[in-house]
């Protein structure tokens, strides 16, 4: 009927006409009573008649005399309930009289009423539903209410649709059509609520798997954002009784090992669930049951939760008000409360275990009431009002013309009216989908359910309940209780000190001992727990061993015993790793440690003869050599290139004719080494050049010998231990030395999923050797002793076994970083409660006096410090500690060599401007004589008499040549009034001598004086000497002068002296060219 509205009418109108010979038809009386019946119509239909007359004689005068009558002021509102739902025909005579209120208030419609107008069906009818509406419709209803069965409200929702009548509906609806509806439904969207329970569950509860039970198919859609955002796969099972028994599917969802469910199961049905569910162990404090159907806390589930402590929560619309508070609504609000309290306790199912509570659906059905006195209200303002009568047999049917615009202003509602709303303010969206509301997640406690959050459709979840109320409920729950703890006796953590007759360890803790009892001692005292222990049945700490058919992941050991439930607390040297977090929960962390490699202690060795080496590997060594005969050489060069390095050897004879070089090849050699070993020498540089480079190697002797020196205390005073390995680097380059780790525990699992290339080569190399690796931490121990195996293991135990065993020692550092927990299930209410006593003994030193009790003081017979594996001592230096020494060398080496390139190119460059010759010859000529190793170190210090005496050792064609270039040199310099000297005189005589076997031209001659033979040459200097009249013969020479003269020049006396005639008439022809007077002082 719902699919064609028009097949429906002309349904109801065709039902209407023959129903009173269906119902003869159906109940199959007597013609007799037949006849009975036709007298008892006529007699009706004449009453009728009667009464239609009287009624239109009345509305006639009315009209006449324009008065209104009562029900010219009356709007009803119809309803069509189910037989037995008194909850909502309570909710909606109460709802109407507060309405009436509301409108007695207002301007436009003081005085109007709503008038509720209920009619009865059986539970499902839809057919006597469509019935009840027609007639309903033809009271000239404003709404209809109802009803809650979905066939039956499907049929209701058609034909208020067509009539253009507003639907009221309390119950979810995931069916509703296109946006312009004529339903109002108080109820969130499905997607909203969808998206609300997600961000519960993200919030809220630990990730785990999940099973979603629902009743209603169309349930499933609340889990729609859920189920298509979920890691892993959803188990869905429907509670009803056609898909098997119901302990059948608690038997599913328990061999599957979930502890997390989503039910969706109406209220009446929730006890029947809650009673299997305990029947079958999965009300324990690791199951967490949300219910998503409304009104779960009205009902009390205490006695389902207090034994073991099981999580139930639940989200709601209405907020939850304790049975002995009030809502604040006034005393109609709380009139309603009780009287559909006492209504449903008359019955005799679940409602014995309801609260005082008001139900979801009435809080909706009274919030709608109020929305449509507010949409009268307000659609008054616009337009008359004014009930339409309505006919399902009319041959044209005719929309309710306020309908539409009473449902637009129905769309919100104004503040003053949305304050005595039970649901909270109501607004839609044009898709008629409430926004702007909230829920709220309520938990169950011991005191029933309590506050726990709330989600607002624009802010998301927010948590509203404190962590300490939360903190101070898990320890409630943990006081007196007693916990099973699995573990695996592992010295020191876990040691057996009683057992059975049979060899099996007591449960009691007193026949315990060792780190962990200790640690779990304090924290049973703290938080108010027992305990009892037991060795894990397969002796493993856990790991995955398979799959079942399922293809979901089966784990042994510890972890397999708390994934079952089969403990409480898995407590030993358990190492928290990823793919154990995956399976269930860890405390914060006890101990800290990382993985360590144990070896067998080498023999100690003594310092050899040559241990002062050892200090600087033998690469520095060889570095260090090279540098020394590079530098040094570097520092000879540069000194002979370098003319600032040539100095005169004697102060204290400024004339004389000789400079020299300090820094001959052997001299440099002897100057390094005197650095090196910081003596130093009686050679200095002058130069710059050569002092950059020797302040450089000063620099870099300083970093070595220093770097030398702090290293060779150590090397030479402790007695080092030549150990093969130094590292897992070591044992994954060799194959001699075997190394393994336990079998299938964490460190196993490390190595086998390891991305670091070494840790791979290692993996590798034991995976293809099965006999290295051990079943326990003693077979691994006992192998190193043997010697040629190196177990790898936590570095807590290797520091262990290391202190009472002196044969063994650990090499190397940690390769990782982990720590040691306590072991829960996952979603344990126990965990923050242990973690935090953790802290506050991590805090108050004592889990650290417990190491040191177990770690350096039980146990302990000959202890091993004096051998302790840090005595190793330093290592060599290698070259990368040391390399930026010789980049800093380098630097300044070449640094020094730039500046006496520069240094050499500006004089070379002056001296082929004095000496008229090429700056390619000049620059050969000082080079050549400067990188001469074997040559002299001494030198003319004036480069004219230097040239002299390489004419004097020169042979050949070109000494001719070369004689004139050296009397230009000289003529140049008398032109520039230079001063005769030494060196000028030496420079003149070694002209004059390689020109003796020429011919003299130019008008020249030759003239031997003082043993000097003067070559006269062209130059005008040359010529002015020839010029001179010969000097007397020289007498014998008088000491110690043997030509004296003195003249006066410019108001001075002058006296001039020398040994030698020649060397004489030069200087005085210098002095004849130092004025114009020359001549009349000297006419000679």
């Amino acid at each position: 009927l719902a699919g064609n509205r028009t097949s429906a009418f002309e349904a109801i109108s065709s039902a209407t006409e023959t129903g009173r010979s269906l119902s003869v038809a159906r109940v199959g009386r007597s013609s007799t009573d037949a006849s009975y019946d036709k007298y008892l119509m006529r007699m009706r239909l004449a009453e009728l008649l009667l009464l239609c007359l009287a009624t239109a004689f009345s509305s006639c005068l009315t009209a006449a005399l324009g008065l209104k009558t009562e029900d010219d002021k009356v709007f009803r509102v119809g309803a069509v309930l189910e037989s037995g739902d008194t909850v909502l025909e309570i909710a909606l005579r109460r709802a109407v009289e507060v309405a009436n209120g509301v409108l007695d208030r207002s301007k436009n419609l003081h005085g109007y009423r709503l008038v509720p107008d209920i009619r009865r069906i059986s539970d499902s009818d839809s057919f006597n539903a469509s019935l009840e509406v027609c007639s309903l419709l033809e009271t000239g209803v404003v709404a209809i209410v109802g009803p809650t069965s979905g066939q039956a409200s499907e049929q209701v929702r058609s034909v208020c649709e067509y009539f253009a009548v507003p639907h009221i509906e309390t119950n979810w609806n995931y069916r509703l059509p296109r946006p312009n509806h004529y339903t109002v439904n108080l109820s969130p969207h499905f997607e909203t609520y969808s998206q609300a329970l997600s961000d519960y569950i993200k919030t809220m509860v630990p990730a785990t798997r999940t099973a979603v039970i629902y009743d209603d198919p169309d349930s499933l859609l609340k889990f729609e954002g859920l189920l298509n955002a979920a890691d892993s796969p959803v188990l869905v099972r429907q509670w009803a009784k056609r898909s098997g028994t119901y302990k059948y599917v608690m038997k599913e969802l328990r061999a599957a090992r979930i502890s997390r469910f989503l039910v969706d199961i109406p209220v009446k049905k929730l006890v029947r669930f809650m009673i299997i569910a305990k029947e079958m162990n999965m009300t324990s404090e690791y199951n967490s049951y949300i219910f998503t159907a409304w009104d779960v806390n009205r009902v009390d589930l205490s006695d389902f939760q207090v034994i073991r402590g099981s999580n139930f929560s639940t989200l709601t619309l209405l907020p939850s008000v304790p049975p002995d508070a009030k809502y604040d609504r006034g005393p109609i609000v709380e009139q309603m409360r009780n009287e559909i309290y006492r209504a449903e306790r008359e019955k005799r199912d679940y409602s014995s275990l309801l609260f005082n509570m008001l139900p979801t659906a009435a809080a909706t059905l009274f919030d709608s009431i109020m929305l449509l006195a507010s949409g009268l209200n307000q659609l008054t303002t616009s337009q008359v009002v004014r009930p339409q009568r309505l006919s399902c047999q009319a041959p044209r049917q005719e929309m309710w013309t306020a309908g539409p615009s009473l449902l637009n202003f129905m769309r919100s509602m104004p503040g003053d009216i949305a304050q005595q709303t039970l649901t909270g303010p109501v607004t839609f969206d044009g898709d008629w989908k409430r926004v702007n509301f909230s829920l709220y997640a309520y938990e169950l406690t011991a005191s029933g359910f309590s506050e726990l959050g709330k989600w607002h459709s624009l802010d998301g979840f927010n948590l509203t309940k404190r962590f300490e109320d939360t903190k101070e409920e898990y320890i409630k729950i943990l006081q007196n209780r007693t916990l099973r703890v699995t573990t695996v006796a592992d010295a020191p953590f876990v040691k057996i000190k009683e057992t059975d007759e049979k060899g099996v360890p007591l449960p009691h803790p007193s026949a315990w001992d060792g780190f962990c009892i200790d640690m779990l001692n304090l924290i049973a005292q703290q938080v108010g727990f027992n305990y009892t222990v037991h060795l894990v049945k397969d002796g493993n700490y856990g790991a995955v061993n398979g799959s079942n058919e399922d293809g979901r992941e089966t784990w042994n050991g510890m972890i397999g015993e708390l994934i079952n439930h089969e403990a409480d607390l898995a407590i030993a040297s358990l190492t928290i790793t990823y793919e154990r977090e995956r399976v269930i929960d860890f405390t914060t962390p006890y101990m800290s440690l990382g993985l360590s490699i144990m070896f067998k202690r080498p023999e100690k060795s003594k310092p050899h003869l040559f241990s002062f080496l050892q200090p600087l590997s033998v690469p520095v060594w060889g570095y260090m050599l090279a540098a020394y005969v590079i530098v040094s050489f570097v520092l000879f060069v540069v000194a002979r290139v370098s003319p600032y390095e040539w100095q005169n050897p004697h102060p204290c004879e400024p004339d004389n004719n000789e400079v020299e070089n300090q820094f001959s090849l052997l001299n440099s050699l002897w100057f390094n080494a005197g650095s090196l070993m910081q003596q130093g020498s009686e050679i200095s540089p002058r130069a710059l050049s050569t002092r950059l480079i020797s302040g450089i190697w000063w620099f870099f002797t300083l970093i070595m010998i220093s770097s030398y020196t702090a290293n060779l205390a150590a090397f030479l005073t402790v007695e080092r231990m030549q150990s093969p390995i130094e590292s897992a680097e070591d044992l994954a380059k060799q194959t001699k030395i075997k190394y393994g780790t336990l079998y299938g525990g964490s460190t196993y699992q490390f190595f086998k999923r390891a991305k670091i290339e070494v840790f791979r080569k290692m993996w590798n190399y034991m995976s293809k050797r099965p006999e290295v690796f051990v079943n326990r931490t003693g077979d691994g121990i006992a192998r190193v002793k043997q010697g040629g195996y190196a177990f790898i293991l936590e570095s807590t135990m290797n520091e262990y076994y290391a202190e009472r065993n002196c044969d063994l020692m650990r090499v190397g550092g940690l390769l990782d970083s982990k720590g040691y927990g306590i072991g829960l299930p996952t979603g344990s209410p126990y965990r923050d409660a242990l973690s935090e006593a953790i802290l506050k003994f991590q805090k108050e030193q004592d889990l650290e006096n417990l190491r040191r009790k177990w770690w350096r003081e039980m146990d302990i017979q000959t202890r091993c410090e004096d051998v302790a594996p840090d005595s190793q001592g330093p290592a060599g230096l290698g070259i990368d500690q040391v390399a930026g020494v010789y980049v800093v060398l380098a630097i300044g080496t070449a640094v020094g060599v730039l500046v006496m390139a520069m240094e050499f190119g500006l004089k070379f460059m002056k001296r082929a401007d004095e000496d008229r010759q090429p700056l390619a010859t000049e620059f050969i000529q000082e080079l050549k004589f400067a990188i001469s190793c074997f040559g002299s170190s001494t030198r003319p210090a004036n480069h004219l008499a230097e040239r002299a005496r390489q004419l004097r050792s020169q042979t050949g064609s070109g000494r001719e040549r070369q004689a004139m270039r050296l009397a230009s040199s000289v003529d140049a310099s008398m032109d520039d009034g230079v001063f005769p000297s030494p060196p000028f005189e030496e420079a003149a005589a070694a002209a004059a001598d390689a020109r003796l076997p020429s011919q003299p031209r130019n008008g020249g001659g030759r003239r031997r004086q003082g043993g000097y033979e003067m070559a006269l040459q062209t130059p005008p200097s040359a010529r002015r000497l020839q010029q001179q009249p010969p000097p007397p013969p020289p007498p014998p020479p008088p000491p110690p002068l043997q030509q004296q003269q003195s003249f006066e020049f410019g108001g001075a006396q002058f006296a001039l002296a020398s040994d030698s005639p020649s060397a004489m008439q030069v200087r005085m022809a210098g002095l004849r060219r130092a004025g114009s007077s020359y001549r009349d002082q000297f006419p000679n």
